[in-house]
């Protein structure tokens, strides 16, 4: 991911979200916990009271609760992370919740084709295959457990193949979260088993925590999110000398809607780095991705991303581009269940 140096006075700013972030998600933590008990002090009065109508309204939570849930793998390449609505119901899309209307296991299988957009015939033209394998089991009414690997291989180098990083994750879903949207929680480790993980930058392990809202919309799926991810390093910089960054904030938003068996997706993830010298960067990443529904376990996803620094080199100027000749990849994936 691209990189630019900060000012140490951006420190305090990072403190100040941090703390607002563990704030906040405290504060839904309580709250989850006490409607939990409120809900079944009222369940036992009720029972009591109305039999019928308990029953009638345990079910109608029942189904509303069963809907599946789509949500955005966190790329076309490796992570995958979270998208959403019934009218998503088959497709995983680029952030990483999946849909979970199964008690059993089901196993997602992906390969994609990446490379620029345009080749600058400079020597530096690279193209990747990409394979990634996510298991998902539902666990009661409103959760999920998810693993994920994957492995990418260079087509212009073989020494370049190499395994990503395990990740497990653990979803939480709401259907009134915040101000009655539904929303998400999440929880996830990263357990180092690539090259640049183990042996470039010592990393132990890596923890990541993030809270969704997915508002109820006729017109477009849309959801926005924040995580906060630290990486546990055993040293401060990697073996090449490069300080690492242990702090990594990042918001996004996603738009999506379907179009018969095309569903037509796009968001943006904005990325504040914080490294052992407390510098701060910055970076975005845009995505635009066309998913038609081949068959019902199969999809085709064809899609663009450009991913840069939020800065030009003199610190003054925006970089934000939706196409770029220079960073902008282009992408085919093939997508099935099993």
């Amino acid at each position: 991911m691209y990189q630019q140096k900060g000012t140490k006075n951006n420190l305090k700013t990072r403190e100040i979200m941090f703390s607002l972030f563990i704030f906040n998600f405290s504060f839904l933590f309580v709250r989850f916990q006490a409607e939990a008990q409120t809900k079944n002090q009222d369940q036992k009065q009720t029972q009591v009271q109305e039999k019928t109508l308990t029953h009638n309204q345990s079910q109608a939570q029942s189904d509303k609760t069963d809907a599946p849930v789509l949500q955005k793998k966190e790329s076309h390449t490796s992570q995958s992370s979270q998208p959403k609505s019934n009218n998503q119901a088959a497709i995983v899309s680029a952030n990483g919740q999946v849909p979970i209307a199964t008690q059993l296991p089901v196993l997602f299988l992906s390969a994609a084709y990446s490379r620029p957009m345009i080749d600058q015939e400079d020597g530096q033209f690279s193209d990747d295959l990409s394979y990634q394998m996510a298991m998902i089991k539902k666990m009661g009414q409103r959760n999920q457990l998810s693993a994920y690997l994957g492995f990418n291989q260079n087509l212009q180098s073989s020494e370049k193949a190499d395994f990503t990083d395990i990740k497990i994750q653990s979803s939480f879903n709401h259907d009134q979260l915040l101000f009655k949207n539904p929303g998400f929680a999440k929880l996830s480790i990263t357990l180092p088993l690539s090259k640049n993980s183990l042996y470039k930058d010592d990393l132990k392990v890596g923890t990541q925590v993030s809270l969704g809202l997915t508002p109820q919309s006729e017109l477009v799926d849309i959801s926005f999110w924040t995580t906060l991810r630290y990486n546990h390093y055993q040293y401060e910089t990697d073996k090449e000398g490069n300080i690492l960054n242990p702090f990594v904030v990042s918001e996004g938003l996603s738009l999506g809607r379907p179009f018969g068996k095309f569903y037509v997706y796009a968001d943006f993830l904005a990325l504040q780095y914080q490294n052992f010298n407390q510098y701060i960067n910055y970076s975005y990443q845009f995505s635009q991705i066309l998913i038609y529904q081949a068959a019902k376990k199969i999809q085709i996803q064809l899609g663009h991303s450009n991913a840069a620094q939020v800065f030009k080199s003199n610190f003054d100027e925006l970089n934000l581009s939706l196409i770029d000749k220079n960073t902008s990849q282009v992408f085919i994936s093939l997508e099935f269940t099993i």
